[in-house]
């Protein structure tokens, strides 16, 4: 078995080499050899070989989360902090009380920027066959269809939200999909008389974000591919092991009110952190301890090695007295839970980048760059303000003796003074503020412009429009150059993406249900049912993100690709059908009721059609011509519909298919032919000449022999009379 580069294998806990006796008597007399202990079940073995890989995941980590919190710290807008080198910890800097200490929080502000810009992605993955075969291709498209029900059964929304924040501000994440067997409880009501009510779990898939506060990596590895196992840790309350396992488990482990571990002390005291500057947590030393008992719980994921082949999921619960949990329900400790299609162990986890660093594993942040410019910004702030204090305040002067009342600074102000003091020298005086240097403003401007290269978040990626600049293409080409700086990034967010499904459709065709319903609103805006069978599922498939979807899709984008088309007129504006696409993209189709209504009548029309073919229906048909209907409109959706895949597959299904639609075509497009056709000229009536006598004939020879009997005086080619 290959083993990554960078993996570092575990001790070997196997049992010892046979003696020469045993060998002997083997060989003698036909003894069999002497069972092998169960490696997962050797748990002295275990809990030496998980201190040994946590200490070396903890080598020099402070380093990276004393970046990972001055950041949180800047994004909170407690920026006024110093690293203390004795206690390795941030704390506020100790200035004279009379210092103002401002925060223009741009670091925060241009987060929000690239954050929403993310959340305008729409990540869609898409199922690759990886062979010819007909069975393979039947997977590629039914992984294809199955992202939409799965992303919603994980929340990807809100999972992607928060692992946006973390990437951001941090520069890492991880995602943990797994399948949760207690989620969505339903109530089985029993049997009357026999049995009680129950709540049965029917579960689900379910994925986790973790911060890199939670995670701990060997120090040597710089991929998560090649590193060989990974610890996650986590709090948990005394309520948690008391309702799952019971009050004389718990009575076994020594609970805390505070963790002792330094990533987890930071993570925690995160919720006590607010905008206000005014946490509960001490800095970087942790939360102060609350009333909740609690205790420390690490789970290690190691990758397969000789001794574990199956790789090693494993748990420890405490710090000072670390035991293992022995936990048969879930397999704990054991191999790997989930396996691809090959059969071989998979480690449930992805590692998302904002900016990957050659040489090691832990990525850079979008806020890194820019922090010691929001220092200097600060810092010049300070300094304005402070200078406006001192000497842009007016000031009185009053001479002594020249008894002025009160100086109250109110609108209005009536000063009373003696005109005899001082020999008639004690007037008040009132002598102007000075202006503030116009270089500092200049200074401070050029931070900001600083900040704002540095992060790459311009005018026109926050929504506003530059001075100048009025043409939509302008805009585009700006908001694509704003954009290119973050290419890596998106890159690596649609990879993070791509692996997550992987993940999540490896465990929904382990545990997934044996079919799932899954109602679509189709295109005429009408709800149907899909079904979905787990065994379909049994094979092997490449999933790869779709082209196009990694970047951002922006309305001024389409209205600038639009406008440009406009101007060199490879667009009709005034045809139906591309009127209504124009509208439907930019969300405006109520501006056109009808132009809707014609357009889903079609729509529904083609869909009652193909449930007809699939029921087997052979007689009839569902494609009819109304007269209320609109025939350029239907002719457009209808000569659409017959390209597609779908309408192919139907005639597969049943080549009668192809006579039907070739009628209703005819239907709808005789009216337009004949409102096309030309008046007839002052001679009377002539035979249309073109595609018109072409329809022409086209009705007349659909009709012959179908017309209706019996006397017709005056009908060409046909005598009075019974027939």
């Amino acid at each position: 078995m290959a083993f990554p580069p960078l993996m570092v294998p575990p001790p070997d806990v196997g049992p010892e080499p046979p003696g020469l006796a045993q060998v002997v008597a083997q060989r003698v007399f036909g003894a069999p050899p002497p069972a092998k202990p169960d490696p997962y079940k050797d748990f002295p073995a275990l809990l030496k070989l998980f201190e040994r890989l946590k200490k070396e995941a903890t080598t020099n980590r402070h380093v990276f989360e004393r970046q990972w919190w001055r950041s949180l710290y800047f994004f909170l807008g407690r920026q006024w902090i110093y690293y203390a080198k004795r206690t390795g910890e941030w704390r506020d800097v100790r200035l004279a009380q009379w210092i103002p200490k401002p925060v223009t929080n741009k670091i925060r502000e241009n987060g929000q920027a690239y954050r929403a810009t993310l959340a305008a992605i729409q990540l869609h993955c898409l199922g690759r066959p990886v062979g010819n075969e007909e069975k393979q291709l039947v997977l590629s498209a039914l992984a294809t269809d199955l992202e939409s029900p799965l992303r919603s059964e994980h929340e990807m929304d809100l999972v992607m939200d928060e692992a946006d924040f973390w990437m951001t501000y941090t520069g890492n994440v991880f995602l943990h999909p797994w399948y949760d067997s207690d989620a969505d409880p339903v109530l089985d009501p029993g049997v009357p008389g026999f049995t009680e009510p129950k709540l049965i779990p029917r579960g689900r898939g379910t994925t986790d974000v973790c911060s890199p506060f939670e995670i701990m990596l060997p120090p040597n590895a710089n991929t998560l591919e090649a590193a060989g196992y990974i610890i996650r840790q986590r709090w948990r309350d005394k309520d948690y092991y008391e309702n799952r396992f019971g009050p004389e488990f718990t009575r076994k482990m020594q609970f805390s009110r505070a963790p002792n571990d330094r990533s987890l002390m930071l993570f925690r005291s995160l919720a006590t952190q607010n905008d206000l500057q005014t946490g509960l947590a001490a800095f970087a030393s942790g939360a102060q301890p609350v009333e909740a008992d609690g205790i420390a719980e690490y789970e290690l994921w190691m990758r397969p090695t000789p001794t574990y082949p199956g790789g090693l999921v494993l748990r420890i619960v405490g710090d000072s007295s670390p035991m293992i949990l022995d936990d048969p329900d879930q397999s704990l400790p054991g191999p790997f839970p989930l396996i691809d299609a090959k059969g071989a162990p998979l480690m449930p986890w992805v590692h998302g980048q904002f900016e990957r660093i050659g040489g090691r594993i832990w990525g850079g942040s979008f806020v890194d760059p820019a922090i010691q410019k929001q220092v200097q910004l600060n810092q010049i702030d300070s300094f304005i303000q402070l200078a406006f204090e001192r000497t842009c305040n007016p000031i009185w002067l009053e001479p002594k003796g020249a008894e002025v009342e009160k100086f109250t600074g109110q609108p209005g102000l009536v000063v009373k003074w003696n005109p005899l003091a001082v020999q008639g020298q004690g007037e008040p005086k009132r002598i102007a503020g000075e202006n503030l240097p116009s270089s500092l403003f200049q200074l401070r401007q050029q931070y900001i412009q600083d900040i704002e290269d540095l992060l790459g978040t311009h005018d026109v990626m926050k929504g506003n429009k530059p001075a100048g600049v009025e043409a939509y293409s302008a805009l585009q080409l700006l908001v694509e150059r704003s954009q290119s700086r973050f290419a890596r990034s998106f890159a690596n967010r649609g990879e993070m993406y791509r692996k997550w499904y992987s993940l999540a459709l490896e465990i929904e065709r382990t545990w997934g249900p044996e079919e799932r319903l899954v109602h679509v609103l189709g295109p005429n805006q009408g709800w149907s049912t899909k079904t979905f069978k787990n065994a379909d599922l049994q094979g092997e498939v490449s999933i790869i993100v779709e082209d196009g979807t990694q970047a951002p899709k922006t309305a001024l984008g389409y209205r600038a690709a639009l406008e440009h088309a406009n101007q060199l007129q490879v667009v009709n504006p005034t045809n139906p059908d591309t009127q209504y696409e124009i509208l439907r993209s930019l969300g405006l189709s109520s501006l056109m009721p009808s132009l809707d209504a014609d357009v889903k009548e079609a729509l529904r029309e083609q869909e009652a059609f193909e449930e007809f073919v699939l029921s087997g229906g052979t007689s009839g048909s569902m494609l009819q011509r109304e007269p209320w209907h609109n025939d350029e409109i239907h002719l457009a959706q209808n000569r659409k519909w017959m390209n597609s895949d779908r309408f192919r597959e139907l005639l597969k299904i049943n080549p009668i298919v192809r006579e039907i639609a070739g009628q209703h075509l005819m239907e709808h497009y005789a009216p337009l032919a004949a409102a096309m056709a030309p008046p007839p000229g002052p001679g009377g009536d002539k035979e249309p000449g073109g595609a018109g006598q072409a329809m022409r004939n086209s009705n007349r020879e659909s009709t012959q022999g179908i017309e209706p009997g019996g006397n017709q005086p005056g009908a060409p080619g046909r005598a009075a009379g019974p027939v």
